[in-house]
């Protein structure tokens, strides 16, 4: 199954569609396959034809922490940061990789950044949810 995406993927490249999404996907099927040295040289790539794409440096962080490397996972997630200050599981992640550097105070930072970011997403997907132009709302109630 990966194998034949891999070919996919290796193909479109070579065609020259959308390289940099490509190169993030050839990272996240190195990834499902547990390759991750090739998954970060993949993700690496991506983020070099496009910095601004958000997904290859979250998953960079996350292949990061999970090897336990702190300094380049806070790196991404701040980078993620950057790009969208909303985006919850970066501040999650990045307070998880402060944790385990033994930085409890920003660690902490980041869990409360993590909490208001939640709560921003729930209250604009509440609006969403109860706005008129909203398929599934009621605006007569």
């Amino acid at each position: 199954m990966y194998n034949d995406a891999l070919e996919a993927l290796k193909r479109a490249l070579s065609q020259g569609l959308n390289i940099a999404k490509i190169h993030y996907y050839l990272g996240n099927v190195y990834h499902k396959m547990d390759k991750t040295d090739k998954a970060i040289v993949e993700y690496k790539q991506a983020i070099e034809i496009n910095s601004k794409l958000i997904a290859p440096h979250y998953n960079l962080g996350l292949i990061y922490l999970k090897k336990k490397k702190t300094d380049p996972a806070i790196k991404e997630f701040t980078k993620v940061i950057i790009l969208d200050h909303d985006y919850a599981n970066a501040y999650l992640n990045r307070a998880k990789a402060y944790e385990l550097k033994g930085d409890r105070a920003n660690a902490q930072n980041d869990y409360n950044s993590y909490q208001h970011a939640k709560a921003a997403f729930a209250r604009v997907y509440k609006d969403e949810l109860t706005s008129p132009y909203y398929e599934g709302s009621n605006p007569g109630k």
